[in-house]
């Protein structure tokens, strides 16, 4: 009887979900454990704060290099007049001399907080409005779960690309086939949409299919083909709108 009571006890705990930071650690080696348990208990501030977090951290690391990536930029624009472009970075340099204020830096972190807010929420509305197209009616809850738990392969992406922008003086760091092409090429079609193919893309695609597939549990063939129409809208927009949209 007391066997039967442990074995019992045994099975209620291991359907049971765990802590959202060890569905977090089972993200990058068991997924399947992530999402079985996103399920069972959908949960996404946690990781949402640790994407926002680390944005953070990012754009204050690399908040000088995105400032020389801005006046190559400028100089390159055949658009823009001597004047105006000595003007422009001219005020750059005089904004590098003299720092950010209190009050730039907040608005700084509330933009940050309300362009990751929007990111999560507009992919899971979008991913939600689609799969009811496929003929799924899942909670909207648990769509924001999934998603943010994707969303995490940021932290992966910052940490590798951060260190790699401060040795080269740039922000435009490569992780995916966009990398066999030259600077005189970046922001061309083409580039853009290579640059779709970045290693993290395709981890995020690949862990949003999953999550779709176990969480909610639809076929992995409509996950894939869910995912696979929303990747496909995602690069023909990217190819076509370049810098007015990036990729996360």
């Amino acid at each position: 009887m007391e066997d039967h009571s442990a074995a019992v006890h045994g099975e209620m705990a291991n359907d049971s979900p765990g802590s959202v930071w060890k569905e977090i650690g089972d993200l990058g080696f068991s997924p399947e454990r992530t999402f079985r348990s996103v399920a069972k208990l959908p949960r996404w501030f946690i990781p949402f704060l640790i994407v926002l977090l680390s944005s953070i951290v990012y754009q204050t690391t690399t908040g000088g290099v995105r400032m020389e990536d801005l006046k190559r930029k400028i100089q390159s624009n055949s658009a823009l007049s001597v004047e105006e472009v000595q003007r422009r970075l001219h005020n750059i340099d005089a904004q590098k001399a003299a720092g950010f204020s209190s009050k730039q830096v907040l608005i700084g972190v509330a933009g940050l907080v309300l362009l990751e807010s929007l990111k999560l929420f507009g992919l899971s509305l979008v991913v939600w409005l689609s799969l009811r197209l496929f003929g799924v009616q899942p909670a909207f809850r648990t769509i924001l779960s999934i998603c943010a738990f994707c969303s995490l392969v940021v932290v992966p992406q910052f940490a590798l690309k951060a260190p790699f922008a401060l040795l080269k003086h740039t922000t435009l760091i490569e992780t995916g086939p966009a990398l066999m092409l030259g600077p005189d090429q970046q922001g061309g079609l083409l580039y853009n949409f290579l640059a779709n193919f970045d290693v993290f893309v395709i981890w995020k695609v690949g862990l949003l299919a999953a999550g779709l597939h176990l969480a909610i549990s639809i076929s992995r063939s409509k996950a894939v083909q869910c995912v696979g129409c929303l990747w496909g809208g995602w690069i023909l927009l990217t190819t076509l709108l370049g810098d007015l949209v990036k990729i996360v």
